[in-house]
């Protein structure tokens, strides 16, 4: 009986160290908790650029995805600019971005890999531009975001900031 049981106890400690290693290969583990921090975003935020202004909009479709769009208004016509699914996957947490006519319509998936503060840094290292997608989940009616990365070499940074026009649940 002794060897059985340690032969088992050994496999049992295999398997758990494999586990917990495939776990780290994968990335980093999130929350229910830290994917709720997310709540906020839920609703409509408007951000002044040079090149007008600028939309996006939240919704929460189940306690583990939002979805979100960014748009501008031209001449009363809505342009829709990228739609974002924001979901937690097991342990992770994915900001897909789909543009239309890029990408051959697929989705971009930037993954969740630090939670700082208040900011939510999401990531793509392969990916042309941007290779990071960052929200800084600011008190009261205020976002701050930004897209991050390099272009031939250059880092290039774009802000917004957003201010909170409507909240729906």
């Amino acid at each position: 009986m002794k060897n059985i049981f340690g032969v088992n106890a050994a496999l049992k400690v295999t398997i758990m160290l494999l586990v917990s290693r495939l776990g780290y290969a994968q990335g980093t583990s999130f929350s229910q908790g830290n994917f709720r921090g997310l709540d906020k975003l839920v609703g409509t935020w408007r951000t002044e650029k040079k090149s007008g202004v600028l939309y996006e909009r939240w919704q929460k479709k189940s306690d583990d995805q939002f979805d979100g769009k960014s748009f501008k208004i031209v001449n009363a016509d809505t342009i829709i600019l990228e739609k974002v699914r924001l979901a937690k996957e097991g342990a992770r947490i994915v900001y897909a971005v789909r543009v239309d006519g890029e990408n051959d319509g697929k989705e971009t998936l930037f993954y969740l890999k630090e939670i700082k503060g208040d900011d939510y840094i999401f990531e793509d290292k392969e990916h042309d531009f941007p290779q990071r997608v960052v929200y800084n989940m600011q008190p009261g009616n205020a976002l701050h975001a930004y897209i991050e990365g390099e272009i031939a070499g250059k880092s290039k940074r774009s802000a917004y900031h957003y201010v909170r026009l409507t909240t729906k649940k």
